[in-house]
This record gives structure tokens, C-alpha cells and sequence, in this order.
């Protein structure tokens, strides 16, 4: 039984390994055009076409074969640009992995990190001259870029106390960071199904890509942000209850001072500045980020960030794909005949299937539907999602108790 455990490996390895070439090539193309309406397409599309290119790459050459015999090392041509393209997808996973953690990128990221390639192959190139002594070298870079890349984001996370839908980024910098454990281990110990499983890891993490693109679309379309809930103008909580968090942070003890991030921030006044926002229809905006947002609250990033989590119970991406789809409902209410392309893309969402996924998750239906159900109606309809039942009650009791 024992005997035909390497060989299923080698077949799951080969399955993974395809599929994740055509998918990385397919999501890095649709990313690149739609760069010219996000320039963050343009940098998820430069790590998927990467991690598609080496893979391609690998499988075009049998590179996992011919680095396990020392005797057939590929061409120093071959490995300058299989390992080239990795080093530089390690450094574009770590711009990904900030960004989505709410950190600010270089706008020339892409440039640089591929300068920062360019650089390291041609100083291998000329202080090295075996080409295995180039590979392992370059294994080893690459590991210590995912290596510092999860412990960057590991910290990042308990130090700003994100909730644990970051824990993704986490998972991602891991997966990334084992990939290049195995391939260093595959190439030190001559093993082609090391190298195999090694090299079919990045189809796992298109996968796990793919499934968060899915169920948390917050996670690769902006910020790693809080919980998915519902109410689209009715969040948690009142005026008073605002006033009785306020005070409670004003009174905090020393040791809670230093834990709470909002401690000092009149949350009266920023209630009031979130309100306007939504008045002002700011939200409209398609390029609007959290950064955007903070900067009109007049807080940090991770101030408004934890706020909007704590006392509204609502992630930043859902907070501001609600508000479009309100808005949504209210042009289709007052116009039959217009192209709902048309408005999702005045309601701030970039394409016809962010727009849809967005409605489907707010409401339960799709754009179409929802069309038929308000001119069926005339009025608004009840948001059909299962995991928006609970909220709608308690809006409901909060208008009566008012």
C-alpha cells in the first residue's frame, strides 16, 4: 500500500500544478484589463502572471527533474529567469499582503520589486559561477522574503488586535513561506517529488485564492476588515449608546489606555463625520479606499477601522458596498429602463460582477431579480440573505423603541 503513496503524490502534484497555471494565467489576465480603472489590478495582476510564467516554466523544462539529478542542472539562462520571475512574486505577495492589510504601497511597486530582481540575479550571476550554488542561493532568498513576510504580517496582526478574518493574510504568507522550505529542501536533497509538491503549493494558494475571492471578496478586493453582517443605513447601535462607549474610554484605567486605540477619540464627532459622508455620497467614488475614508473621518486608518468593527459590527468593504447597493435600489426604483451595468458602475462598484456579488450578498438576490422584485412590490423589499435575518429584527426593535 506504502508503494503507491509517491505515485498518488505525483498525480495530485501534476493535477495541481496545471490547474494552477491555467488559473493564475486567467485571473492575472482579467486583473490586467481592468488596470486602467484600479491600478491595484495591475500589481494582483503582475503576481499572477508571475506565478503562472515560473510555473509554466518549470513544467516546460521539467525543472523539478532535472534540478533532483545534479547531473542535468538546467541552463544558467533557464534558471535566471524561472528564479528571477520567483523572487519577484515573493516581493509582490508582500506588497498584496500590506496592501490588504491596510498599508500603503509604493505606487512604482511593481517597477521596483522588478528592479530588486534584476539585481539579485545579475549579483548571483557574477559572483557565482555553479549554477546548483546560483539555485540554492536563490531558494534561500526566496525564503527569507516569505519568511519575513509572514513574521511582518504575524506581528502586524496581533500588534494592531485585527480581527480573524486577517488571519487569511497569515495563512497565505505560510503557504507562501512552506513552498519555499520544500523547494530549498528538494534542491539540498536531489528529491524531484519534493520539488513536485514544492512547486504545485502555488496552485493551492490560487485555490484558497479563489475560494476568498468567493466568500470574503473584502479579502482581495481592498482590506482584510472585520465581520460580514447586514443593515445597510441601520447599524448597531444608537446615538446614546455611541456616548456610552465614549465615556467609557474616557474613564478607562491606565493598563486599557494602552490596549484601546480609540482611547481620547470623541466617537460623537466621528459618528457625525460618518453620517455626513453618507449624506455627501462620498461612497459614490469607484478608486475609494479605506485610507480615503479615514482621511475624511479624520482618524487613522486602524482607528476607523476598529470602530466601524466594534461598535458597528460592520467591515469597512461592507459598510461601503451596502451603502452603493441603497443607492442601487434607489436609481432602479426611480428609473425602470436603465441598464443595471450602468448603475452598479454610478453606484461606485468596477465591474458587473463585483456589483452582482454585492447584491446577492446584501439582499439575496441578483440585480436582475431585485429589479423584477421592487417594480413587483413598490416598495422595499426584505433582504432575503440568511446570515441578515438576525440584524433586520434588531433594526426593527430599535425603530420602535425610538
Amino acid at each position: 500500500m506504502l508503494i503507491f503513496i509517491p505515485e498518488l503524490l505525483n498525480k495530485f502534484a501534476d493535477f495541481f500544478h496545471l490547474a494552477g497555471i491555467v488559473i493564475c494565467l486567467l485571473i492575472g489576465l482579467e486583473r490586467l484589463s481592468q488596470a486602467r480603472r484600479q491600478t491595484r489590478n495591475l500589481q494582483y495582476a503582475a503576481v499572477f502572471i508571475s506565478v503562472g510564467s515560473f510555473q509554466l516554466l518549470a513544467k516546460i523544462i521539467g525543472f523539478e527533474a532535472r534540478i533532483g539529478d545534479q547531473n542535468t542542472i538546467p541552463e544558467t539562462v533557464h534558471i535566471n529567469i524561472y528564479f528571477g520571475i520567483l523572487i519577484f512574486s515573493c516581493l509582490m505577495l508582500r506588497v498584496l499582503i500590506r496592501r490588504s492589510l491596510g498599508y500603503p504601497n509604493h505606487p512604482k511597486a511593481i517597477l521596483i520589486n522588478f528592479s530588486h530582481s534584476l539585481a539579485i540575479m545579475l549579483l548571483l550571476n557574477f559572483a557565482l559561477r555553479d549554477n546548483l550554488q546560483i539555485i540554492l542561493y536563490c531558494d534561500q532568498i526566496c525564503l527569507l522574503i516569505s519568511t519575513f513576510t509572514l513574521v511582518e504580517t504575524i506581528v502586524i496582526y496581533f500588534r494592531d488586535g485585527l480581527s480573524r478574518v486577517y488571519l487569511n493574510a497569515c495563512a497565505i504568507a505560510l503557504l507562501a513561506s512552506i513552498c519555499n522550505i520544500l523547494d530549498l529542501m528538494g534542491v539540498m536533497y536531489s528529491d524531484p517529488l519534493l520539488l513536485k509538491i514544492a512547486d504545485s503549493i502555488p496552485s493551492l494558494l490560487i485555490i484558497y485564492f479563489y475560494f476568498l475571492a468567493v466568500n470574503f471578496p473584502e479579502v482581495i478586493e481592498e482590506e482584510f476588515v472585520g465581520h460580514r453582517i447586514s443593515g445597510i443605513y441601520g447599524y448597531a447601535g444608537s446615538r446614546e449608546i455611541i456616548q456610552h462607549y465614549s465615556d467609557e474610554l474616557q474613564t478607562s484605567s491606565s493598563e486599557k489606555e494602552d490596549l484601546n486605540i480609540l482611547y481620547g477619540i470623541d466617537l460623537i464627532q466621528m459618528e457625525n463625520k460618518i453620517q455626513k459622508f453618507i449624506d455627501e455620497k462620498v461612497f459614490l467614488h469607484e478608486e475609494l479606499r479605506l485610507q480615503d475614508f479615514s482621511a475624511y473621518v479624520g482618524v487613522t486608518l486602524h482607528q476607523v477601522s476598529y470602530y466601524l468593527n466594534k461598535y458597528k459590527k460592520i467591515s469597512y468593504t461592507d459598510f461601503i458596498n451596502k451603502l452603493r447597493i441603497q443607492e442601487a435600489y434607489q436609481k432602479i426604483l426611480q428609473n425602470a429602463n436603465k441598464n443595471l451595468i450602468d448603475i452598479g458602475l454610478e453606484c461606485g462598484f468596477n465591474s458587473d460582477s463585483s456589483f452582482r456579488r454585492a447584491c446577492i450578498r446584501f439582499t439575496g438576490l441578483s440585480p436582475k431579480k431585485l429589479k423584477k422584485e421592487i417594480w413587483k412590490h413598490g416598495a422595499p423589499i426584505e433582504n432575503k440573505a440568511k446570515n441578515t435575518t438576525k440584524e433586520n429584527k434588531t433594526e426593527k426593535l430599535e425603530s420602535n423603541s425610538q
